[in-house]
Parts: structure tokens; C-alpha cells; sequence
């Protein structure tokens, strides 16, 4: 059985300041996580302006543990004590798998992300 669930870290290898997550499909996190910041609209402004500043070219993406989906968010929490993720805002691993949104709550979230798009 193949595991495409894990930890992974993303690292600025000019200032080591870095990222850390779980993901179920680790490389369409990755994927989605360099659209955005290519774009302009990734959720972590403190990310973001990194990436801003410095490019690509400067940062790394890292699988830190591959395991499986029950155990994401307590290996995640273990990096996050254990590496103190400079980028990460939250330092609690939590996820948002089957969280449903209200409407107004998704319009919100819709405005935000236009906003930082600009």
C-alpha cells in the first residue's frame, strides 16, 4: 500500500524561516500551495510575503513523514512543537475535513481571498 499522506515542510533557504502541514494527497498539496503563492493569494500572508521577496527559486518543499490519515494531526502537532514553524500562525494541528460552510461564511471567505488577489 502506496501512502500519499504526511508531513511536509515548506522552507525559505535564504531567511530558514518555514511552513509546516498535513495533507491526504502530500502532492497536490504541494501543487495547490505554489499555485497560490505563485498567484499572489496564499492564505499565509506571512508565507506570501516571503515568497514575495525572495522567489521561488528559494524555497523548498520537504516531505518530513508519510503516515497514515488517523495519525496526521498528532504527527503534525509533534513537528510543530518540535520545529516551531515560523510561517505557521496557528500552533495547533487541527483539520477542516468535512467542515461545512454556511453560505455566508463561504461569501466571506470568496471576499477575502479576492481581495489579497489585488
Amino acid at each position: 500500500m502506496q501512502l500519499n499522506s504526511g508531513i511536509y515542510k515548506i522552507t525559505n533557504i535564504v531567511t530558514q524561516d518555514c511552513y509546516v502541514g498535513s495533507a491526504l494527497n502530500i502532492s497536490k498539496r504541494k501543487s495547490k500551495h505554489f499555485s497560490d503563492l505563485k498567484l499572489n493569494r496564499h492564505f499565509s500572508t506571512f508565507l506570501q510575503n516571503s515568497y514575495n521577496k525572495y522567489g521561488i527559486e528559494n524555497f523548498t518543499f520537504e516531505i518530513l513523514a508519510k503516515c497514515p490519515k488517523e495519525y496526521l494531526i498528532k504527527l503534525e502537532q509533534w513537528f510543530l512543537d518540535n520545529l516551531k514553524p515560523s510561517f505557521n500562525t496557528r500552533k495547533i494541528a487541527e483539520n477542516s475535513l468535512g467542515v461545512k460552510y454556511s453560505d455566508s461564511t463561504k461569501l466571506k471567505i470568496s471576499k477575502i481571498h479576492k481581495n489579497k488577489a489585488v
